[in-house]
């Protein structure tokens, strides 16, 4: 994971129009490697390396009101 949480080797990103017709995007990322001890990592998780790794996101509506995001 990136040092501001913003970049991960690998990331999902979704894009969507939200209930007031703004575009908006929610991003979730994947990384393997411990990152240094002072980054804060939000917004991925840590998966086994060479690993096949199922990702079940969720009511994503809902996903995206707790993070603050308005809905689809």
């Amino acid at each position: 994971a990136g040092e501001q949480s913003s970049e991960f080797p690998l990331m999902f990103r979704l894009d969507y129009e939200d209930v007031y017709g703004n575009h908006q995007f929610w991003t979730h990322g994947f990384y393997y490697r411990d990152p240094p001890d002072q980054w804060v990592v939000t917004g991925g998780e840590q998966i086994p390396q060479d690993t096949w790794f199922p990702f079940e996101s969720g009511n994503l509506t809902e996903r995206l009101q707790l993070q603050g995001l308005p809905p689809p």
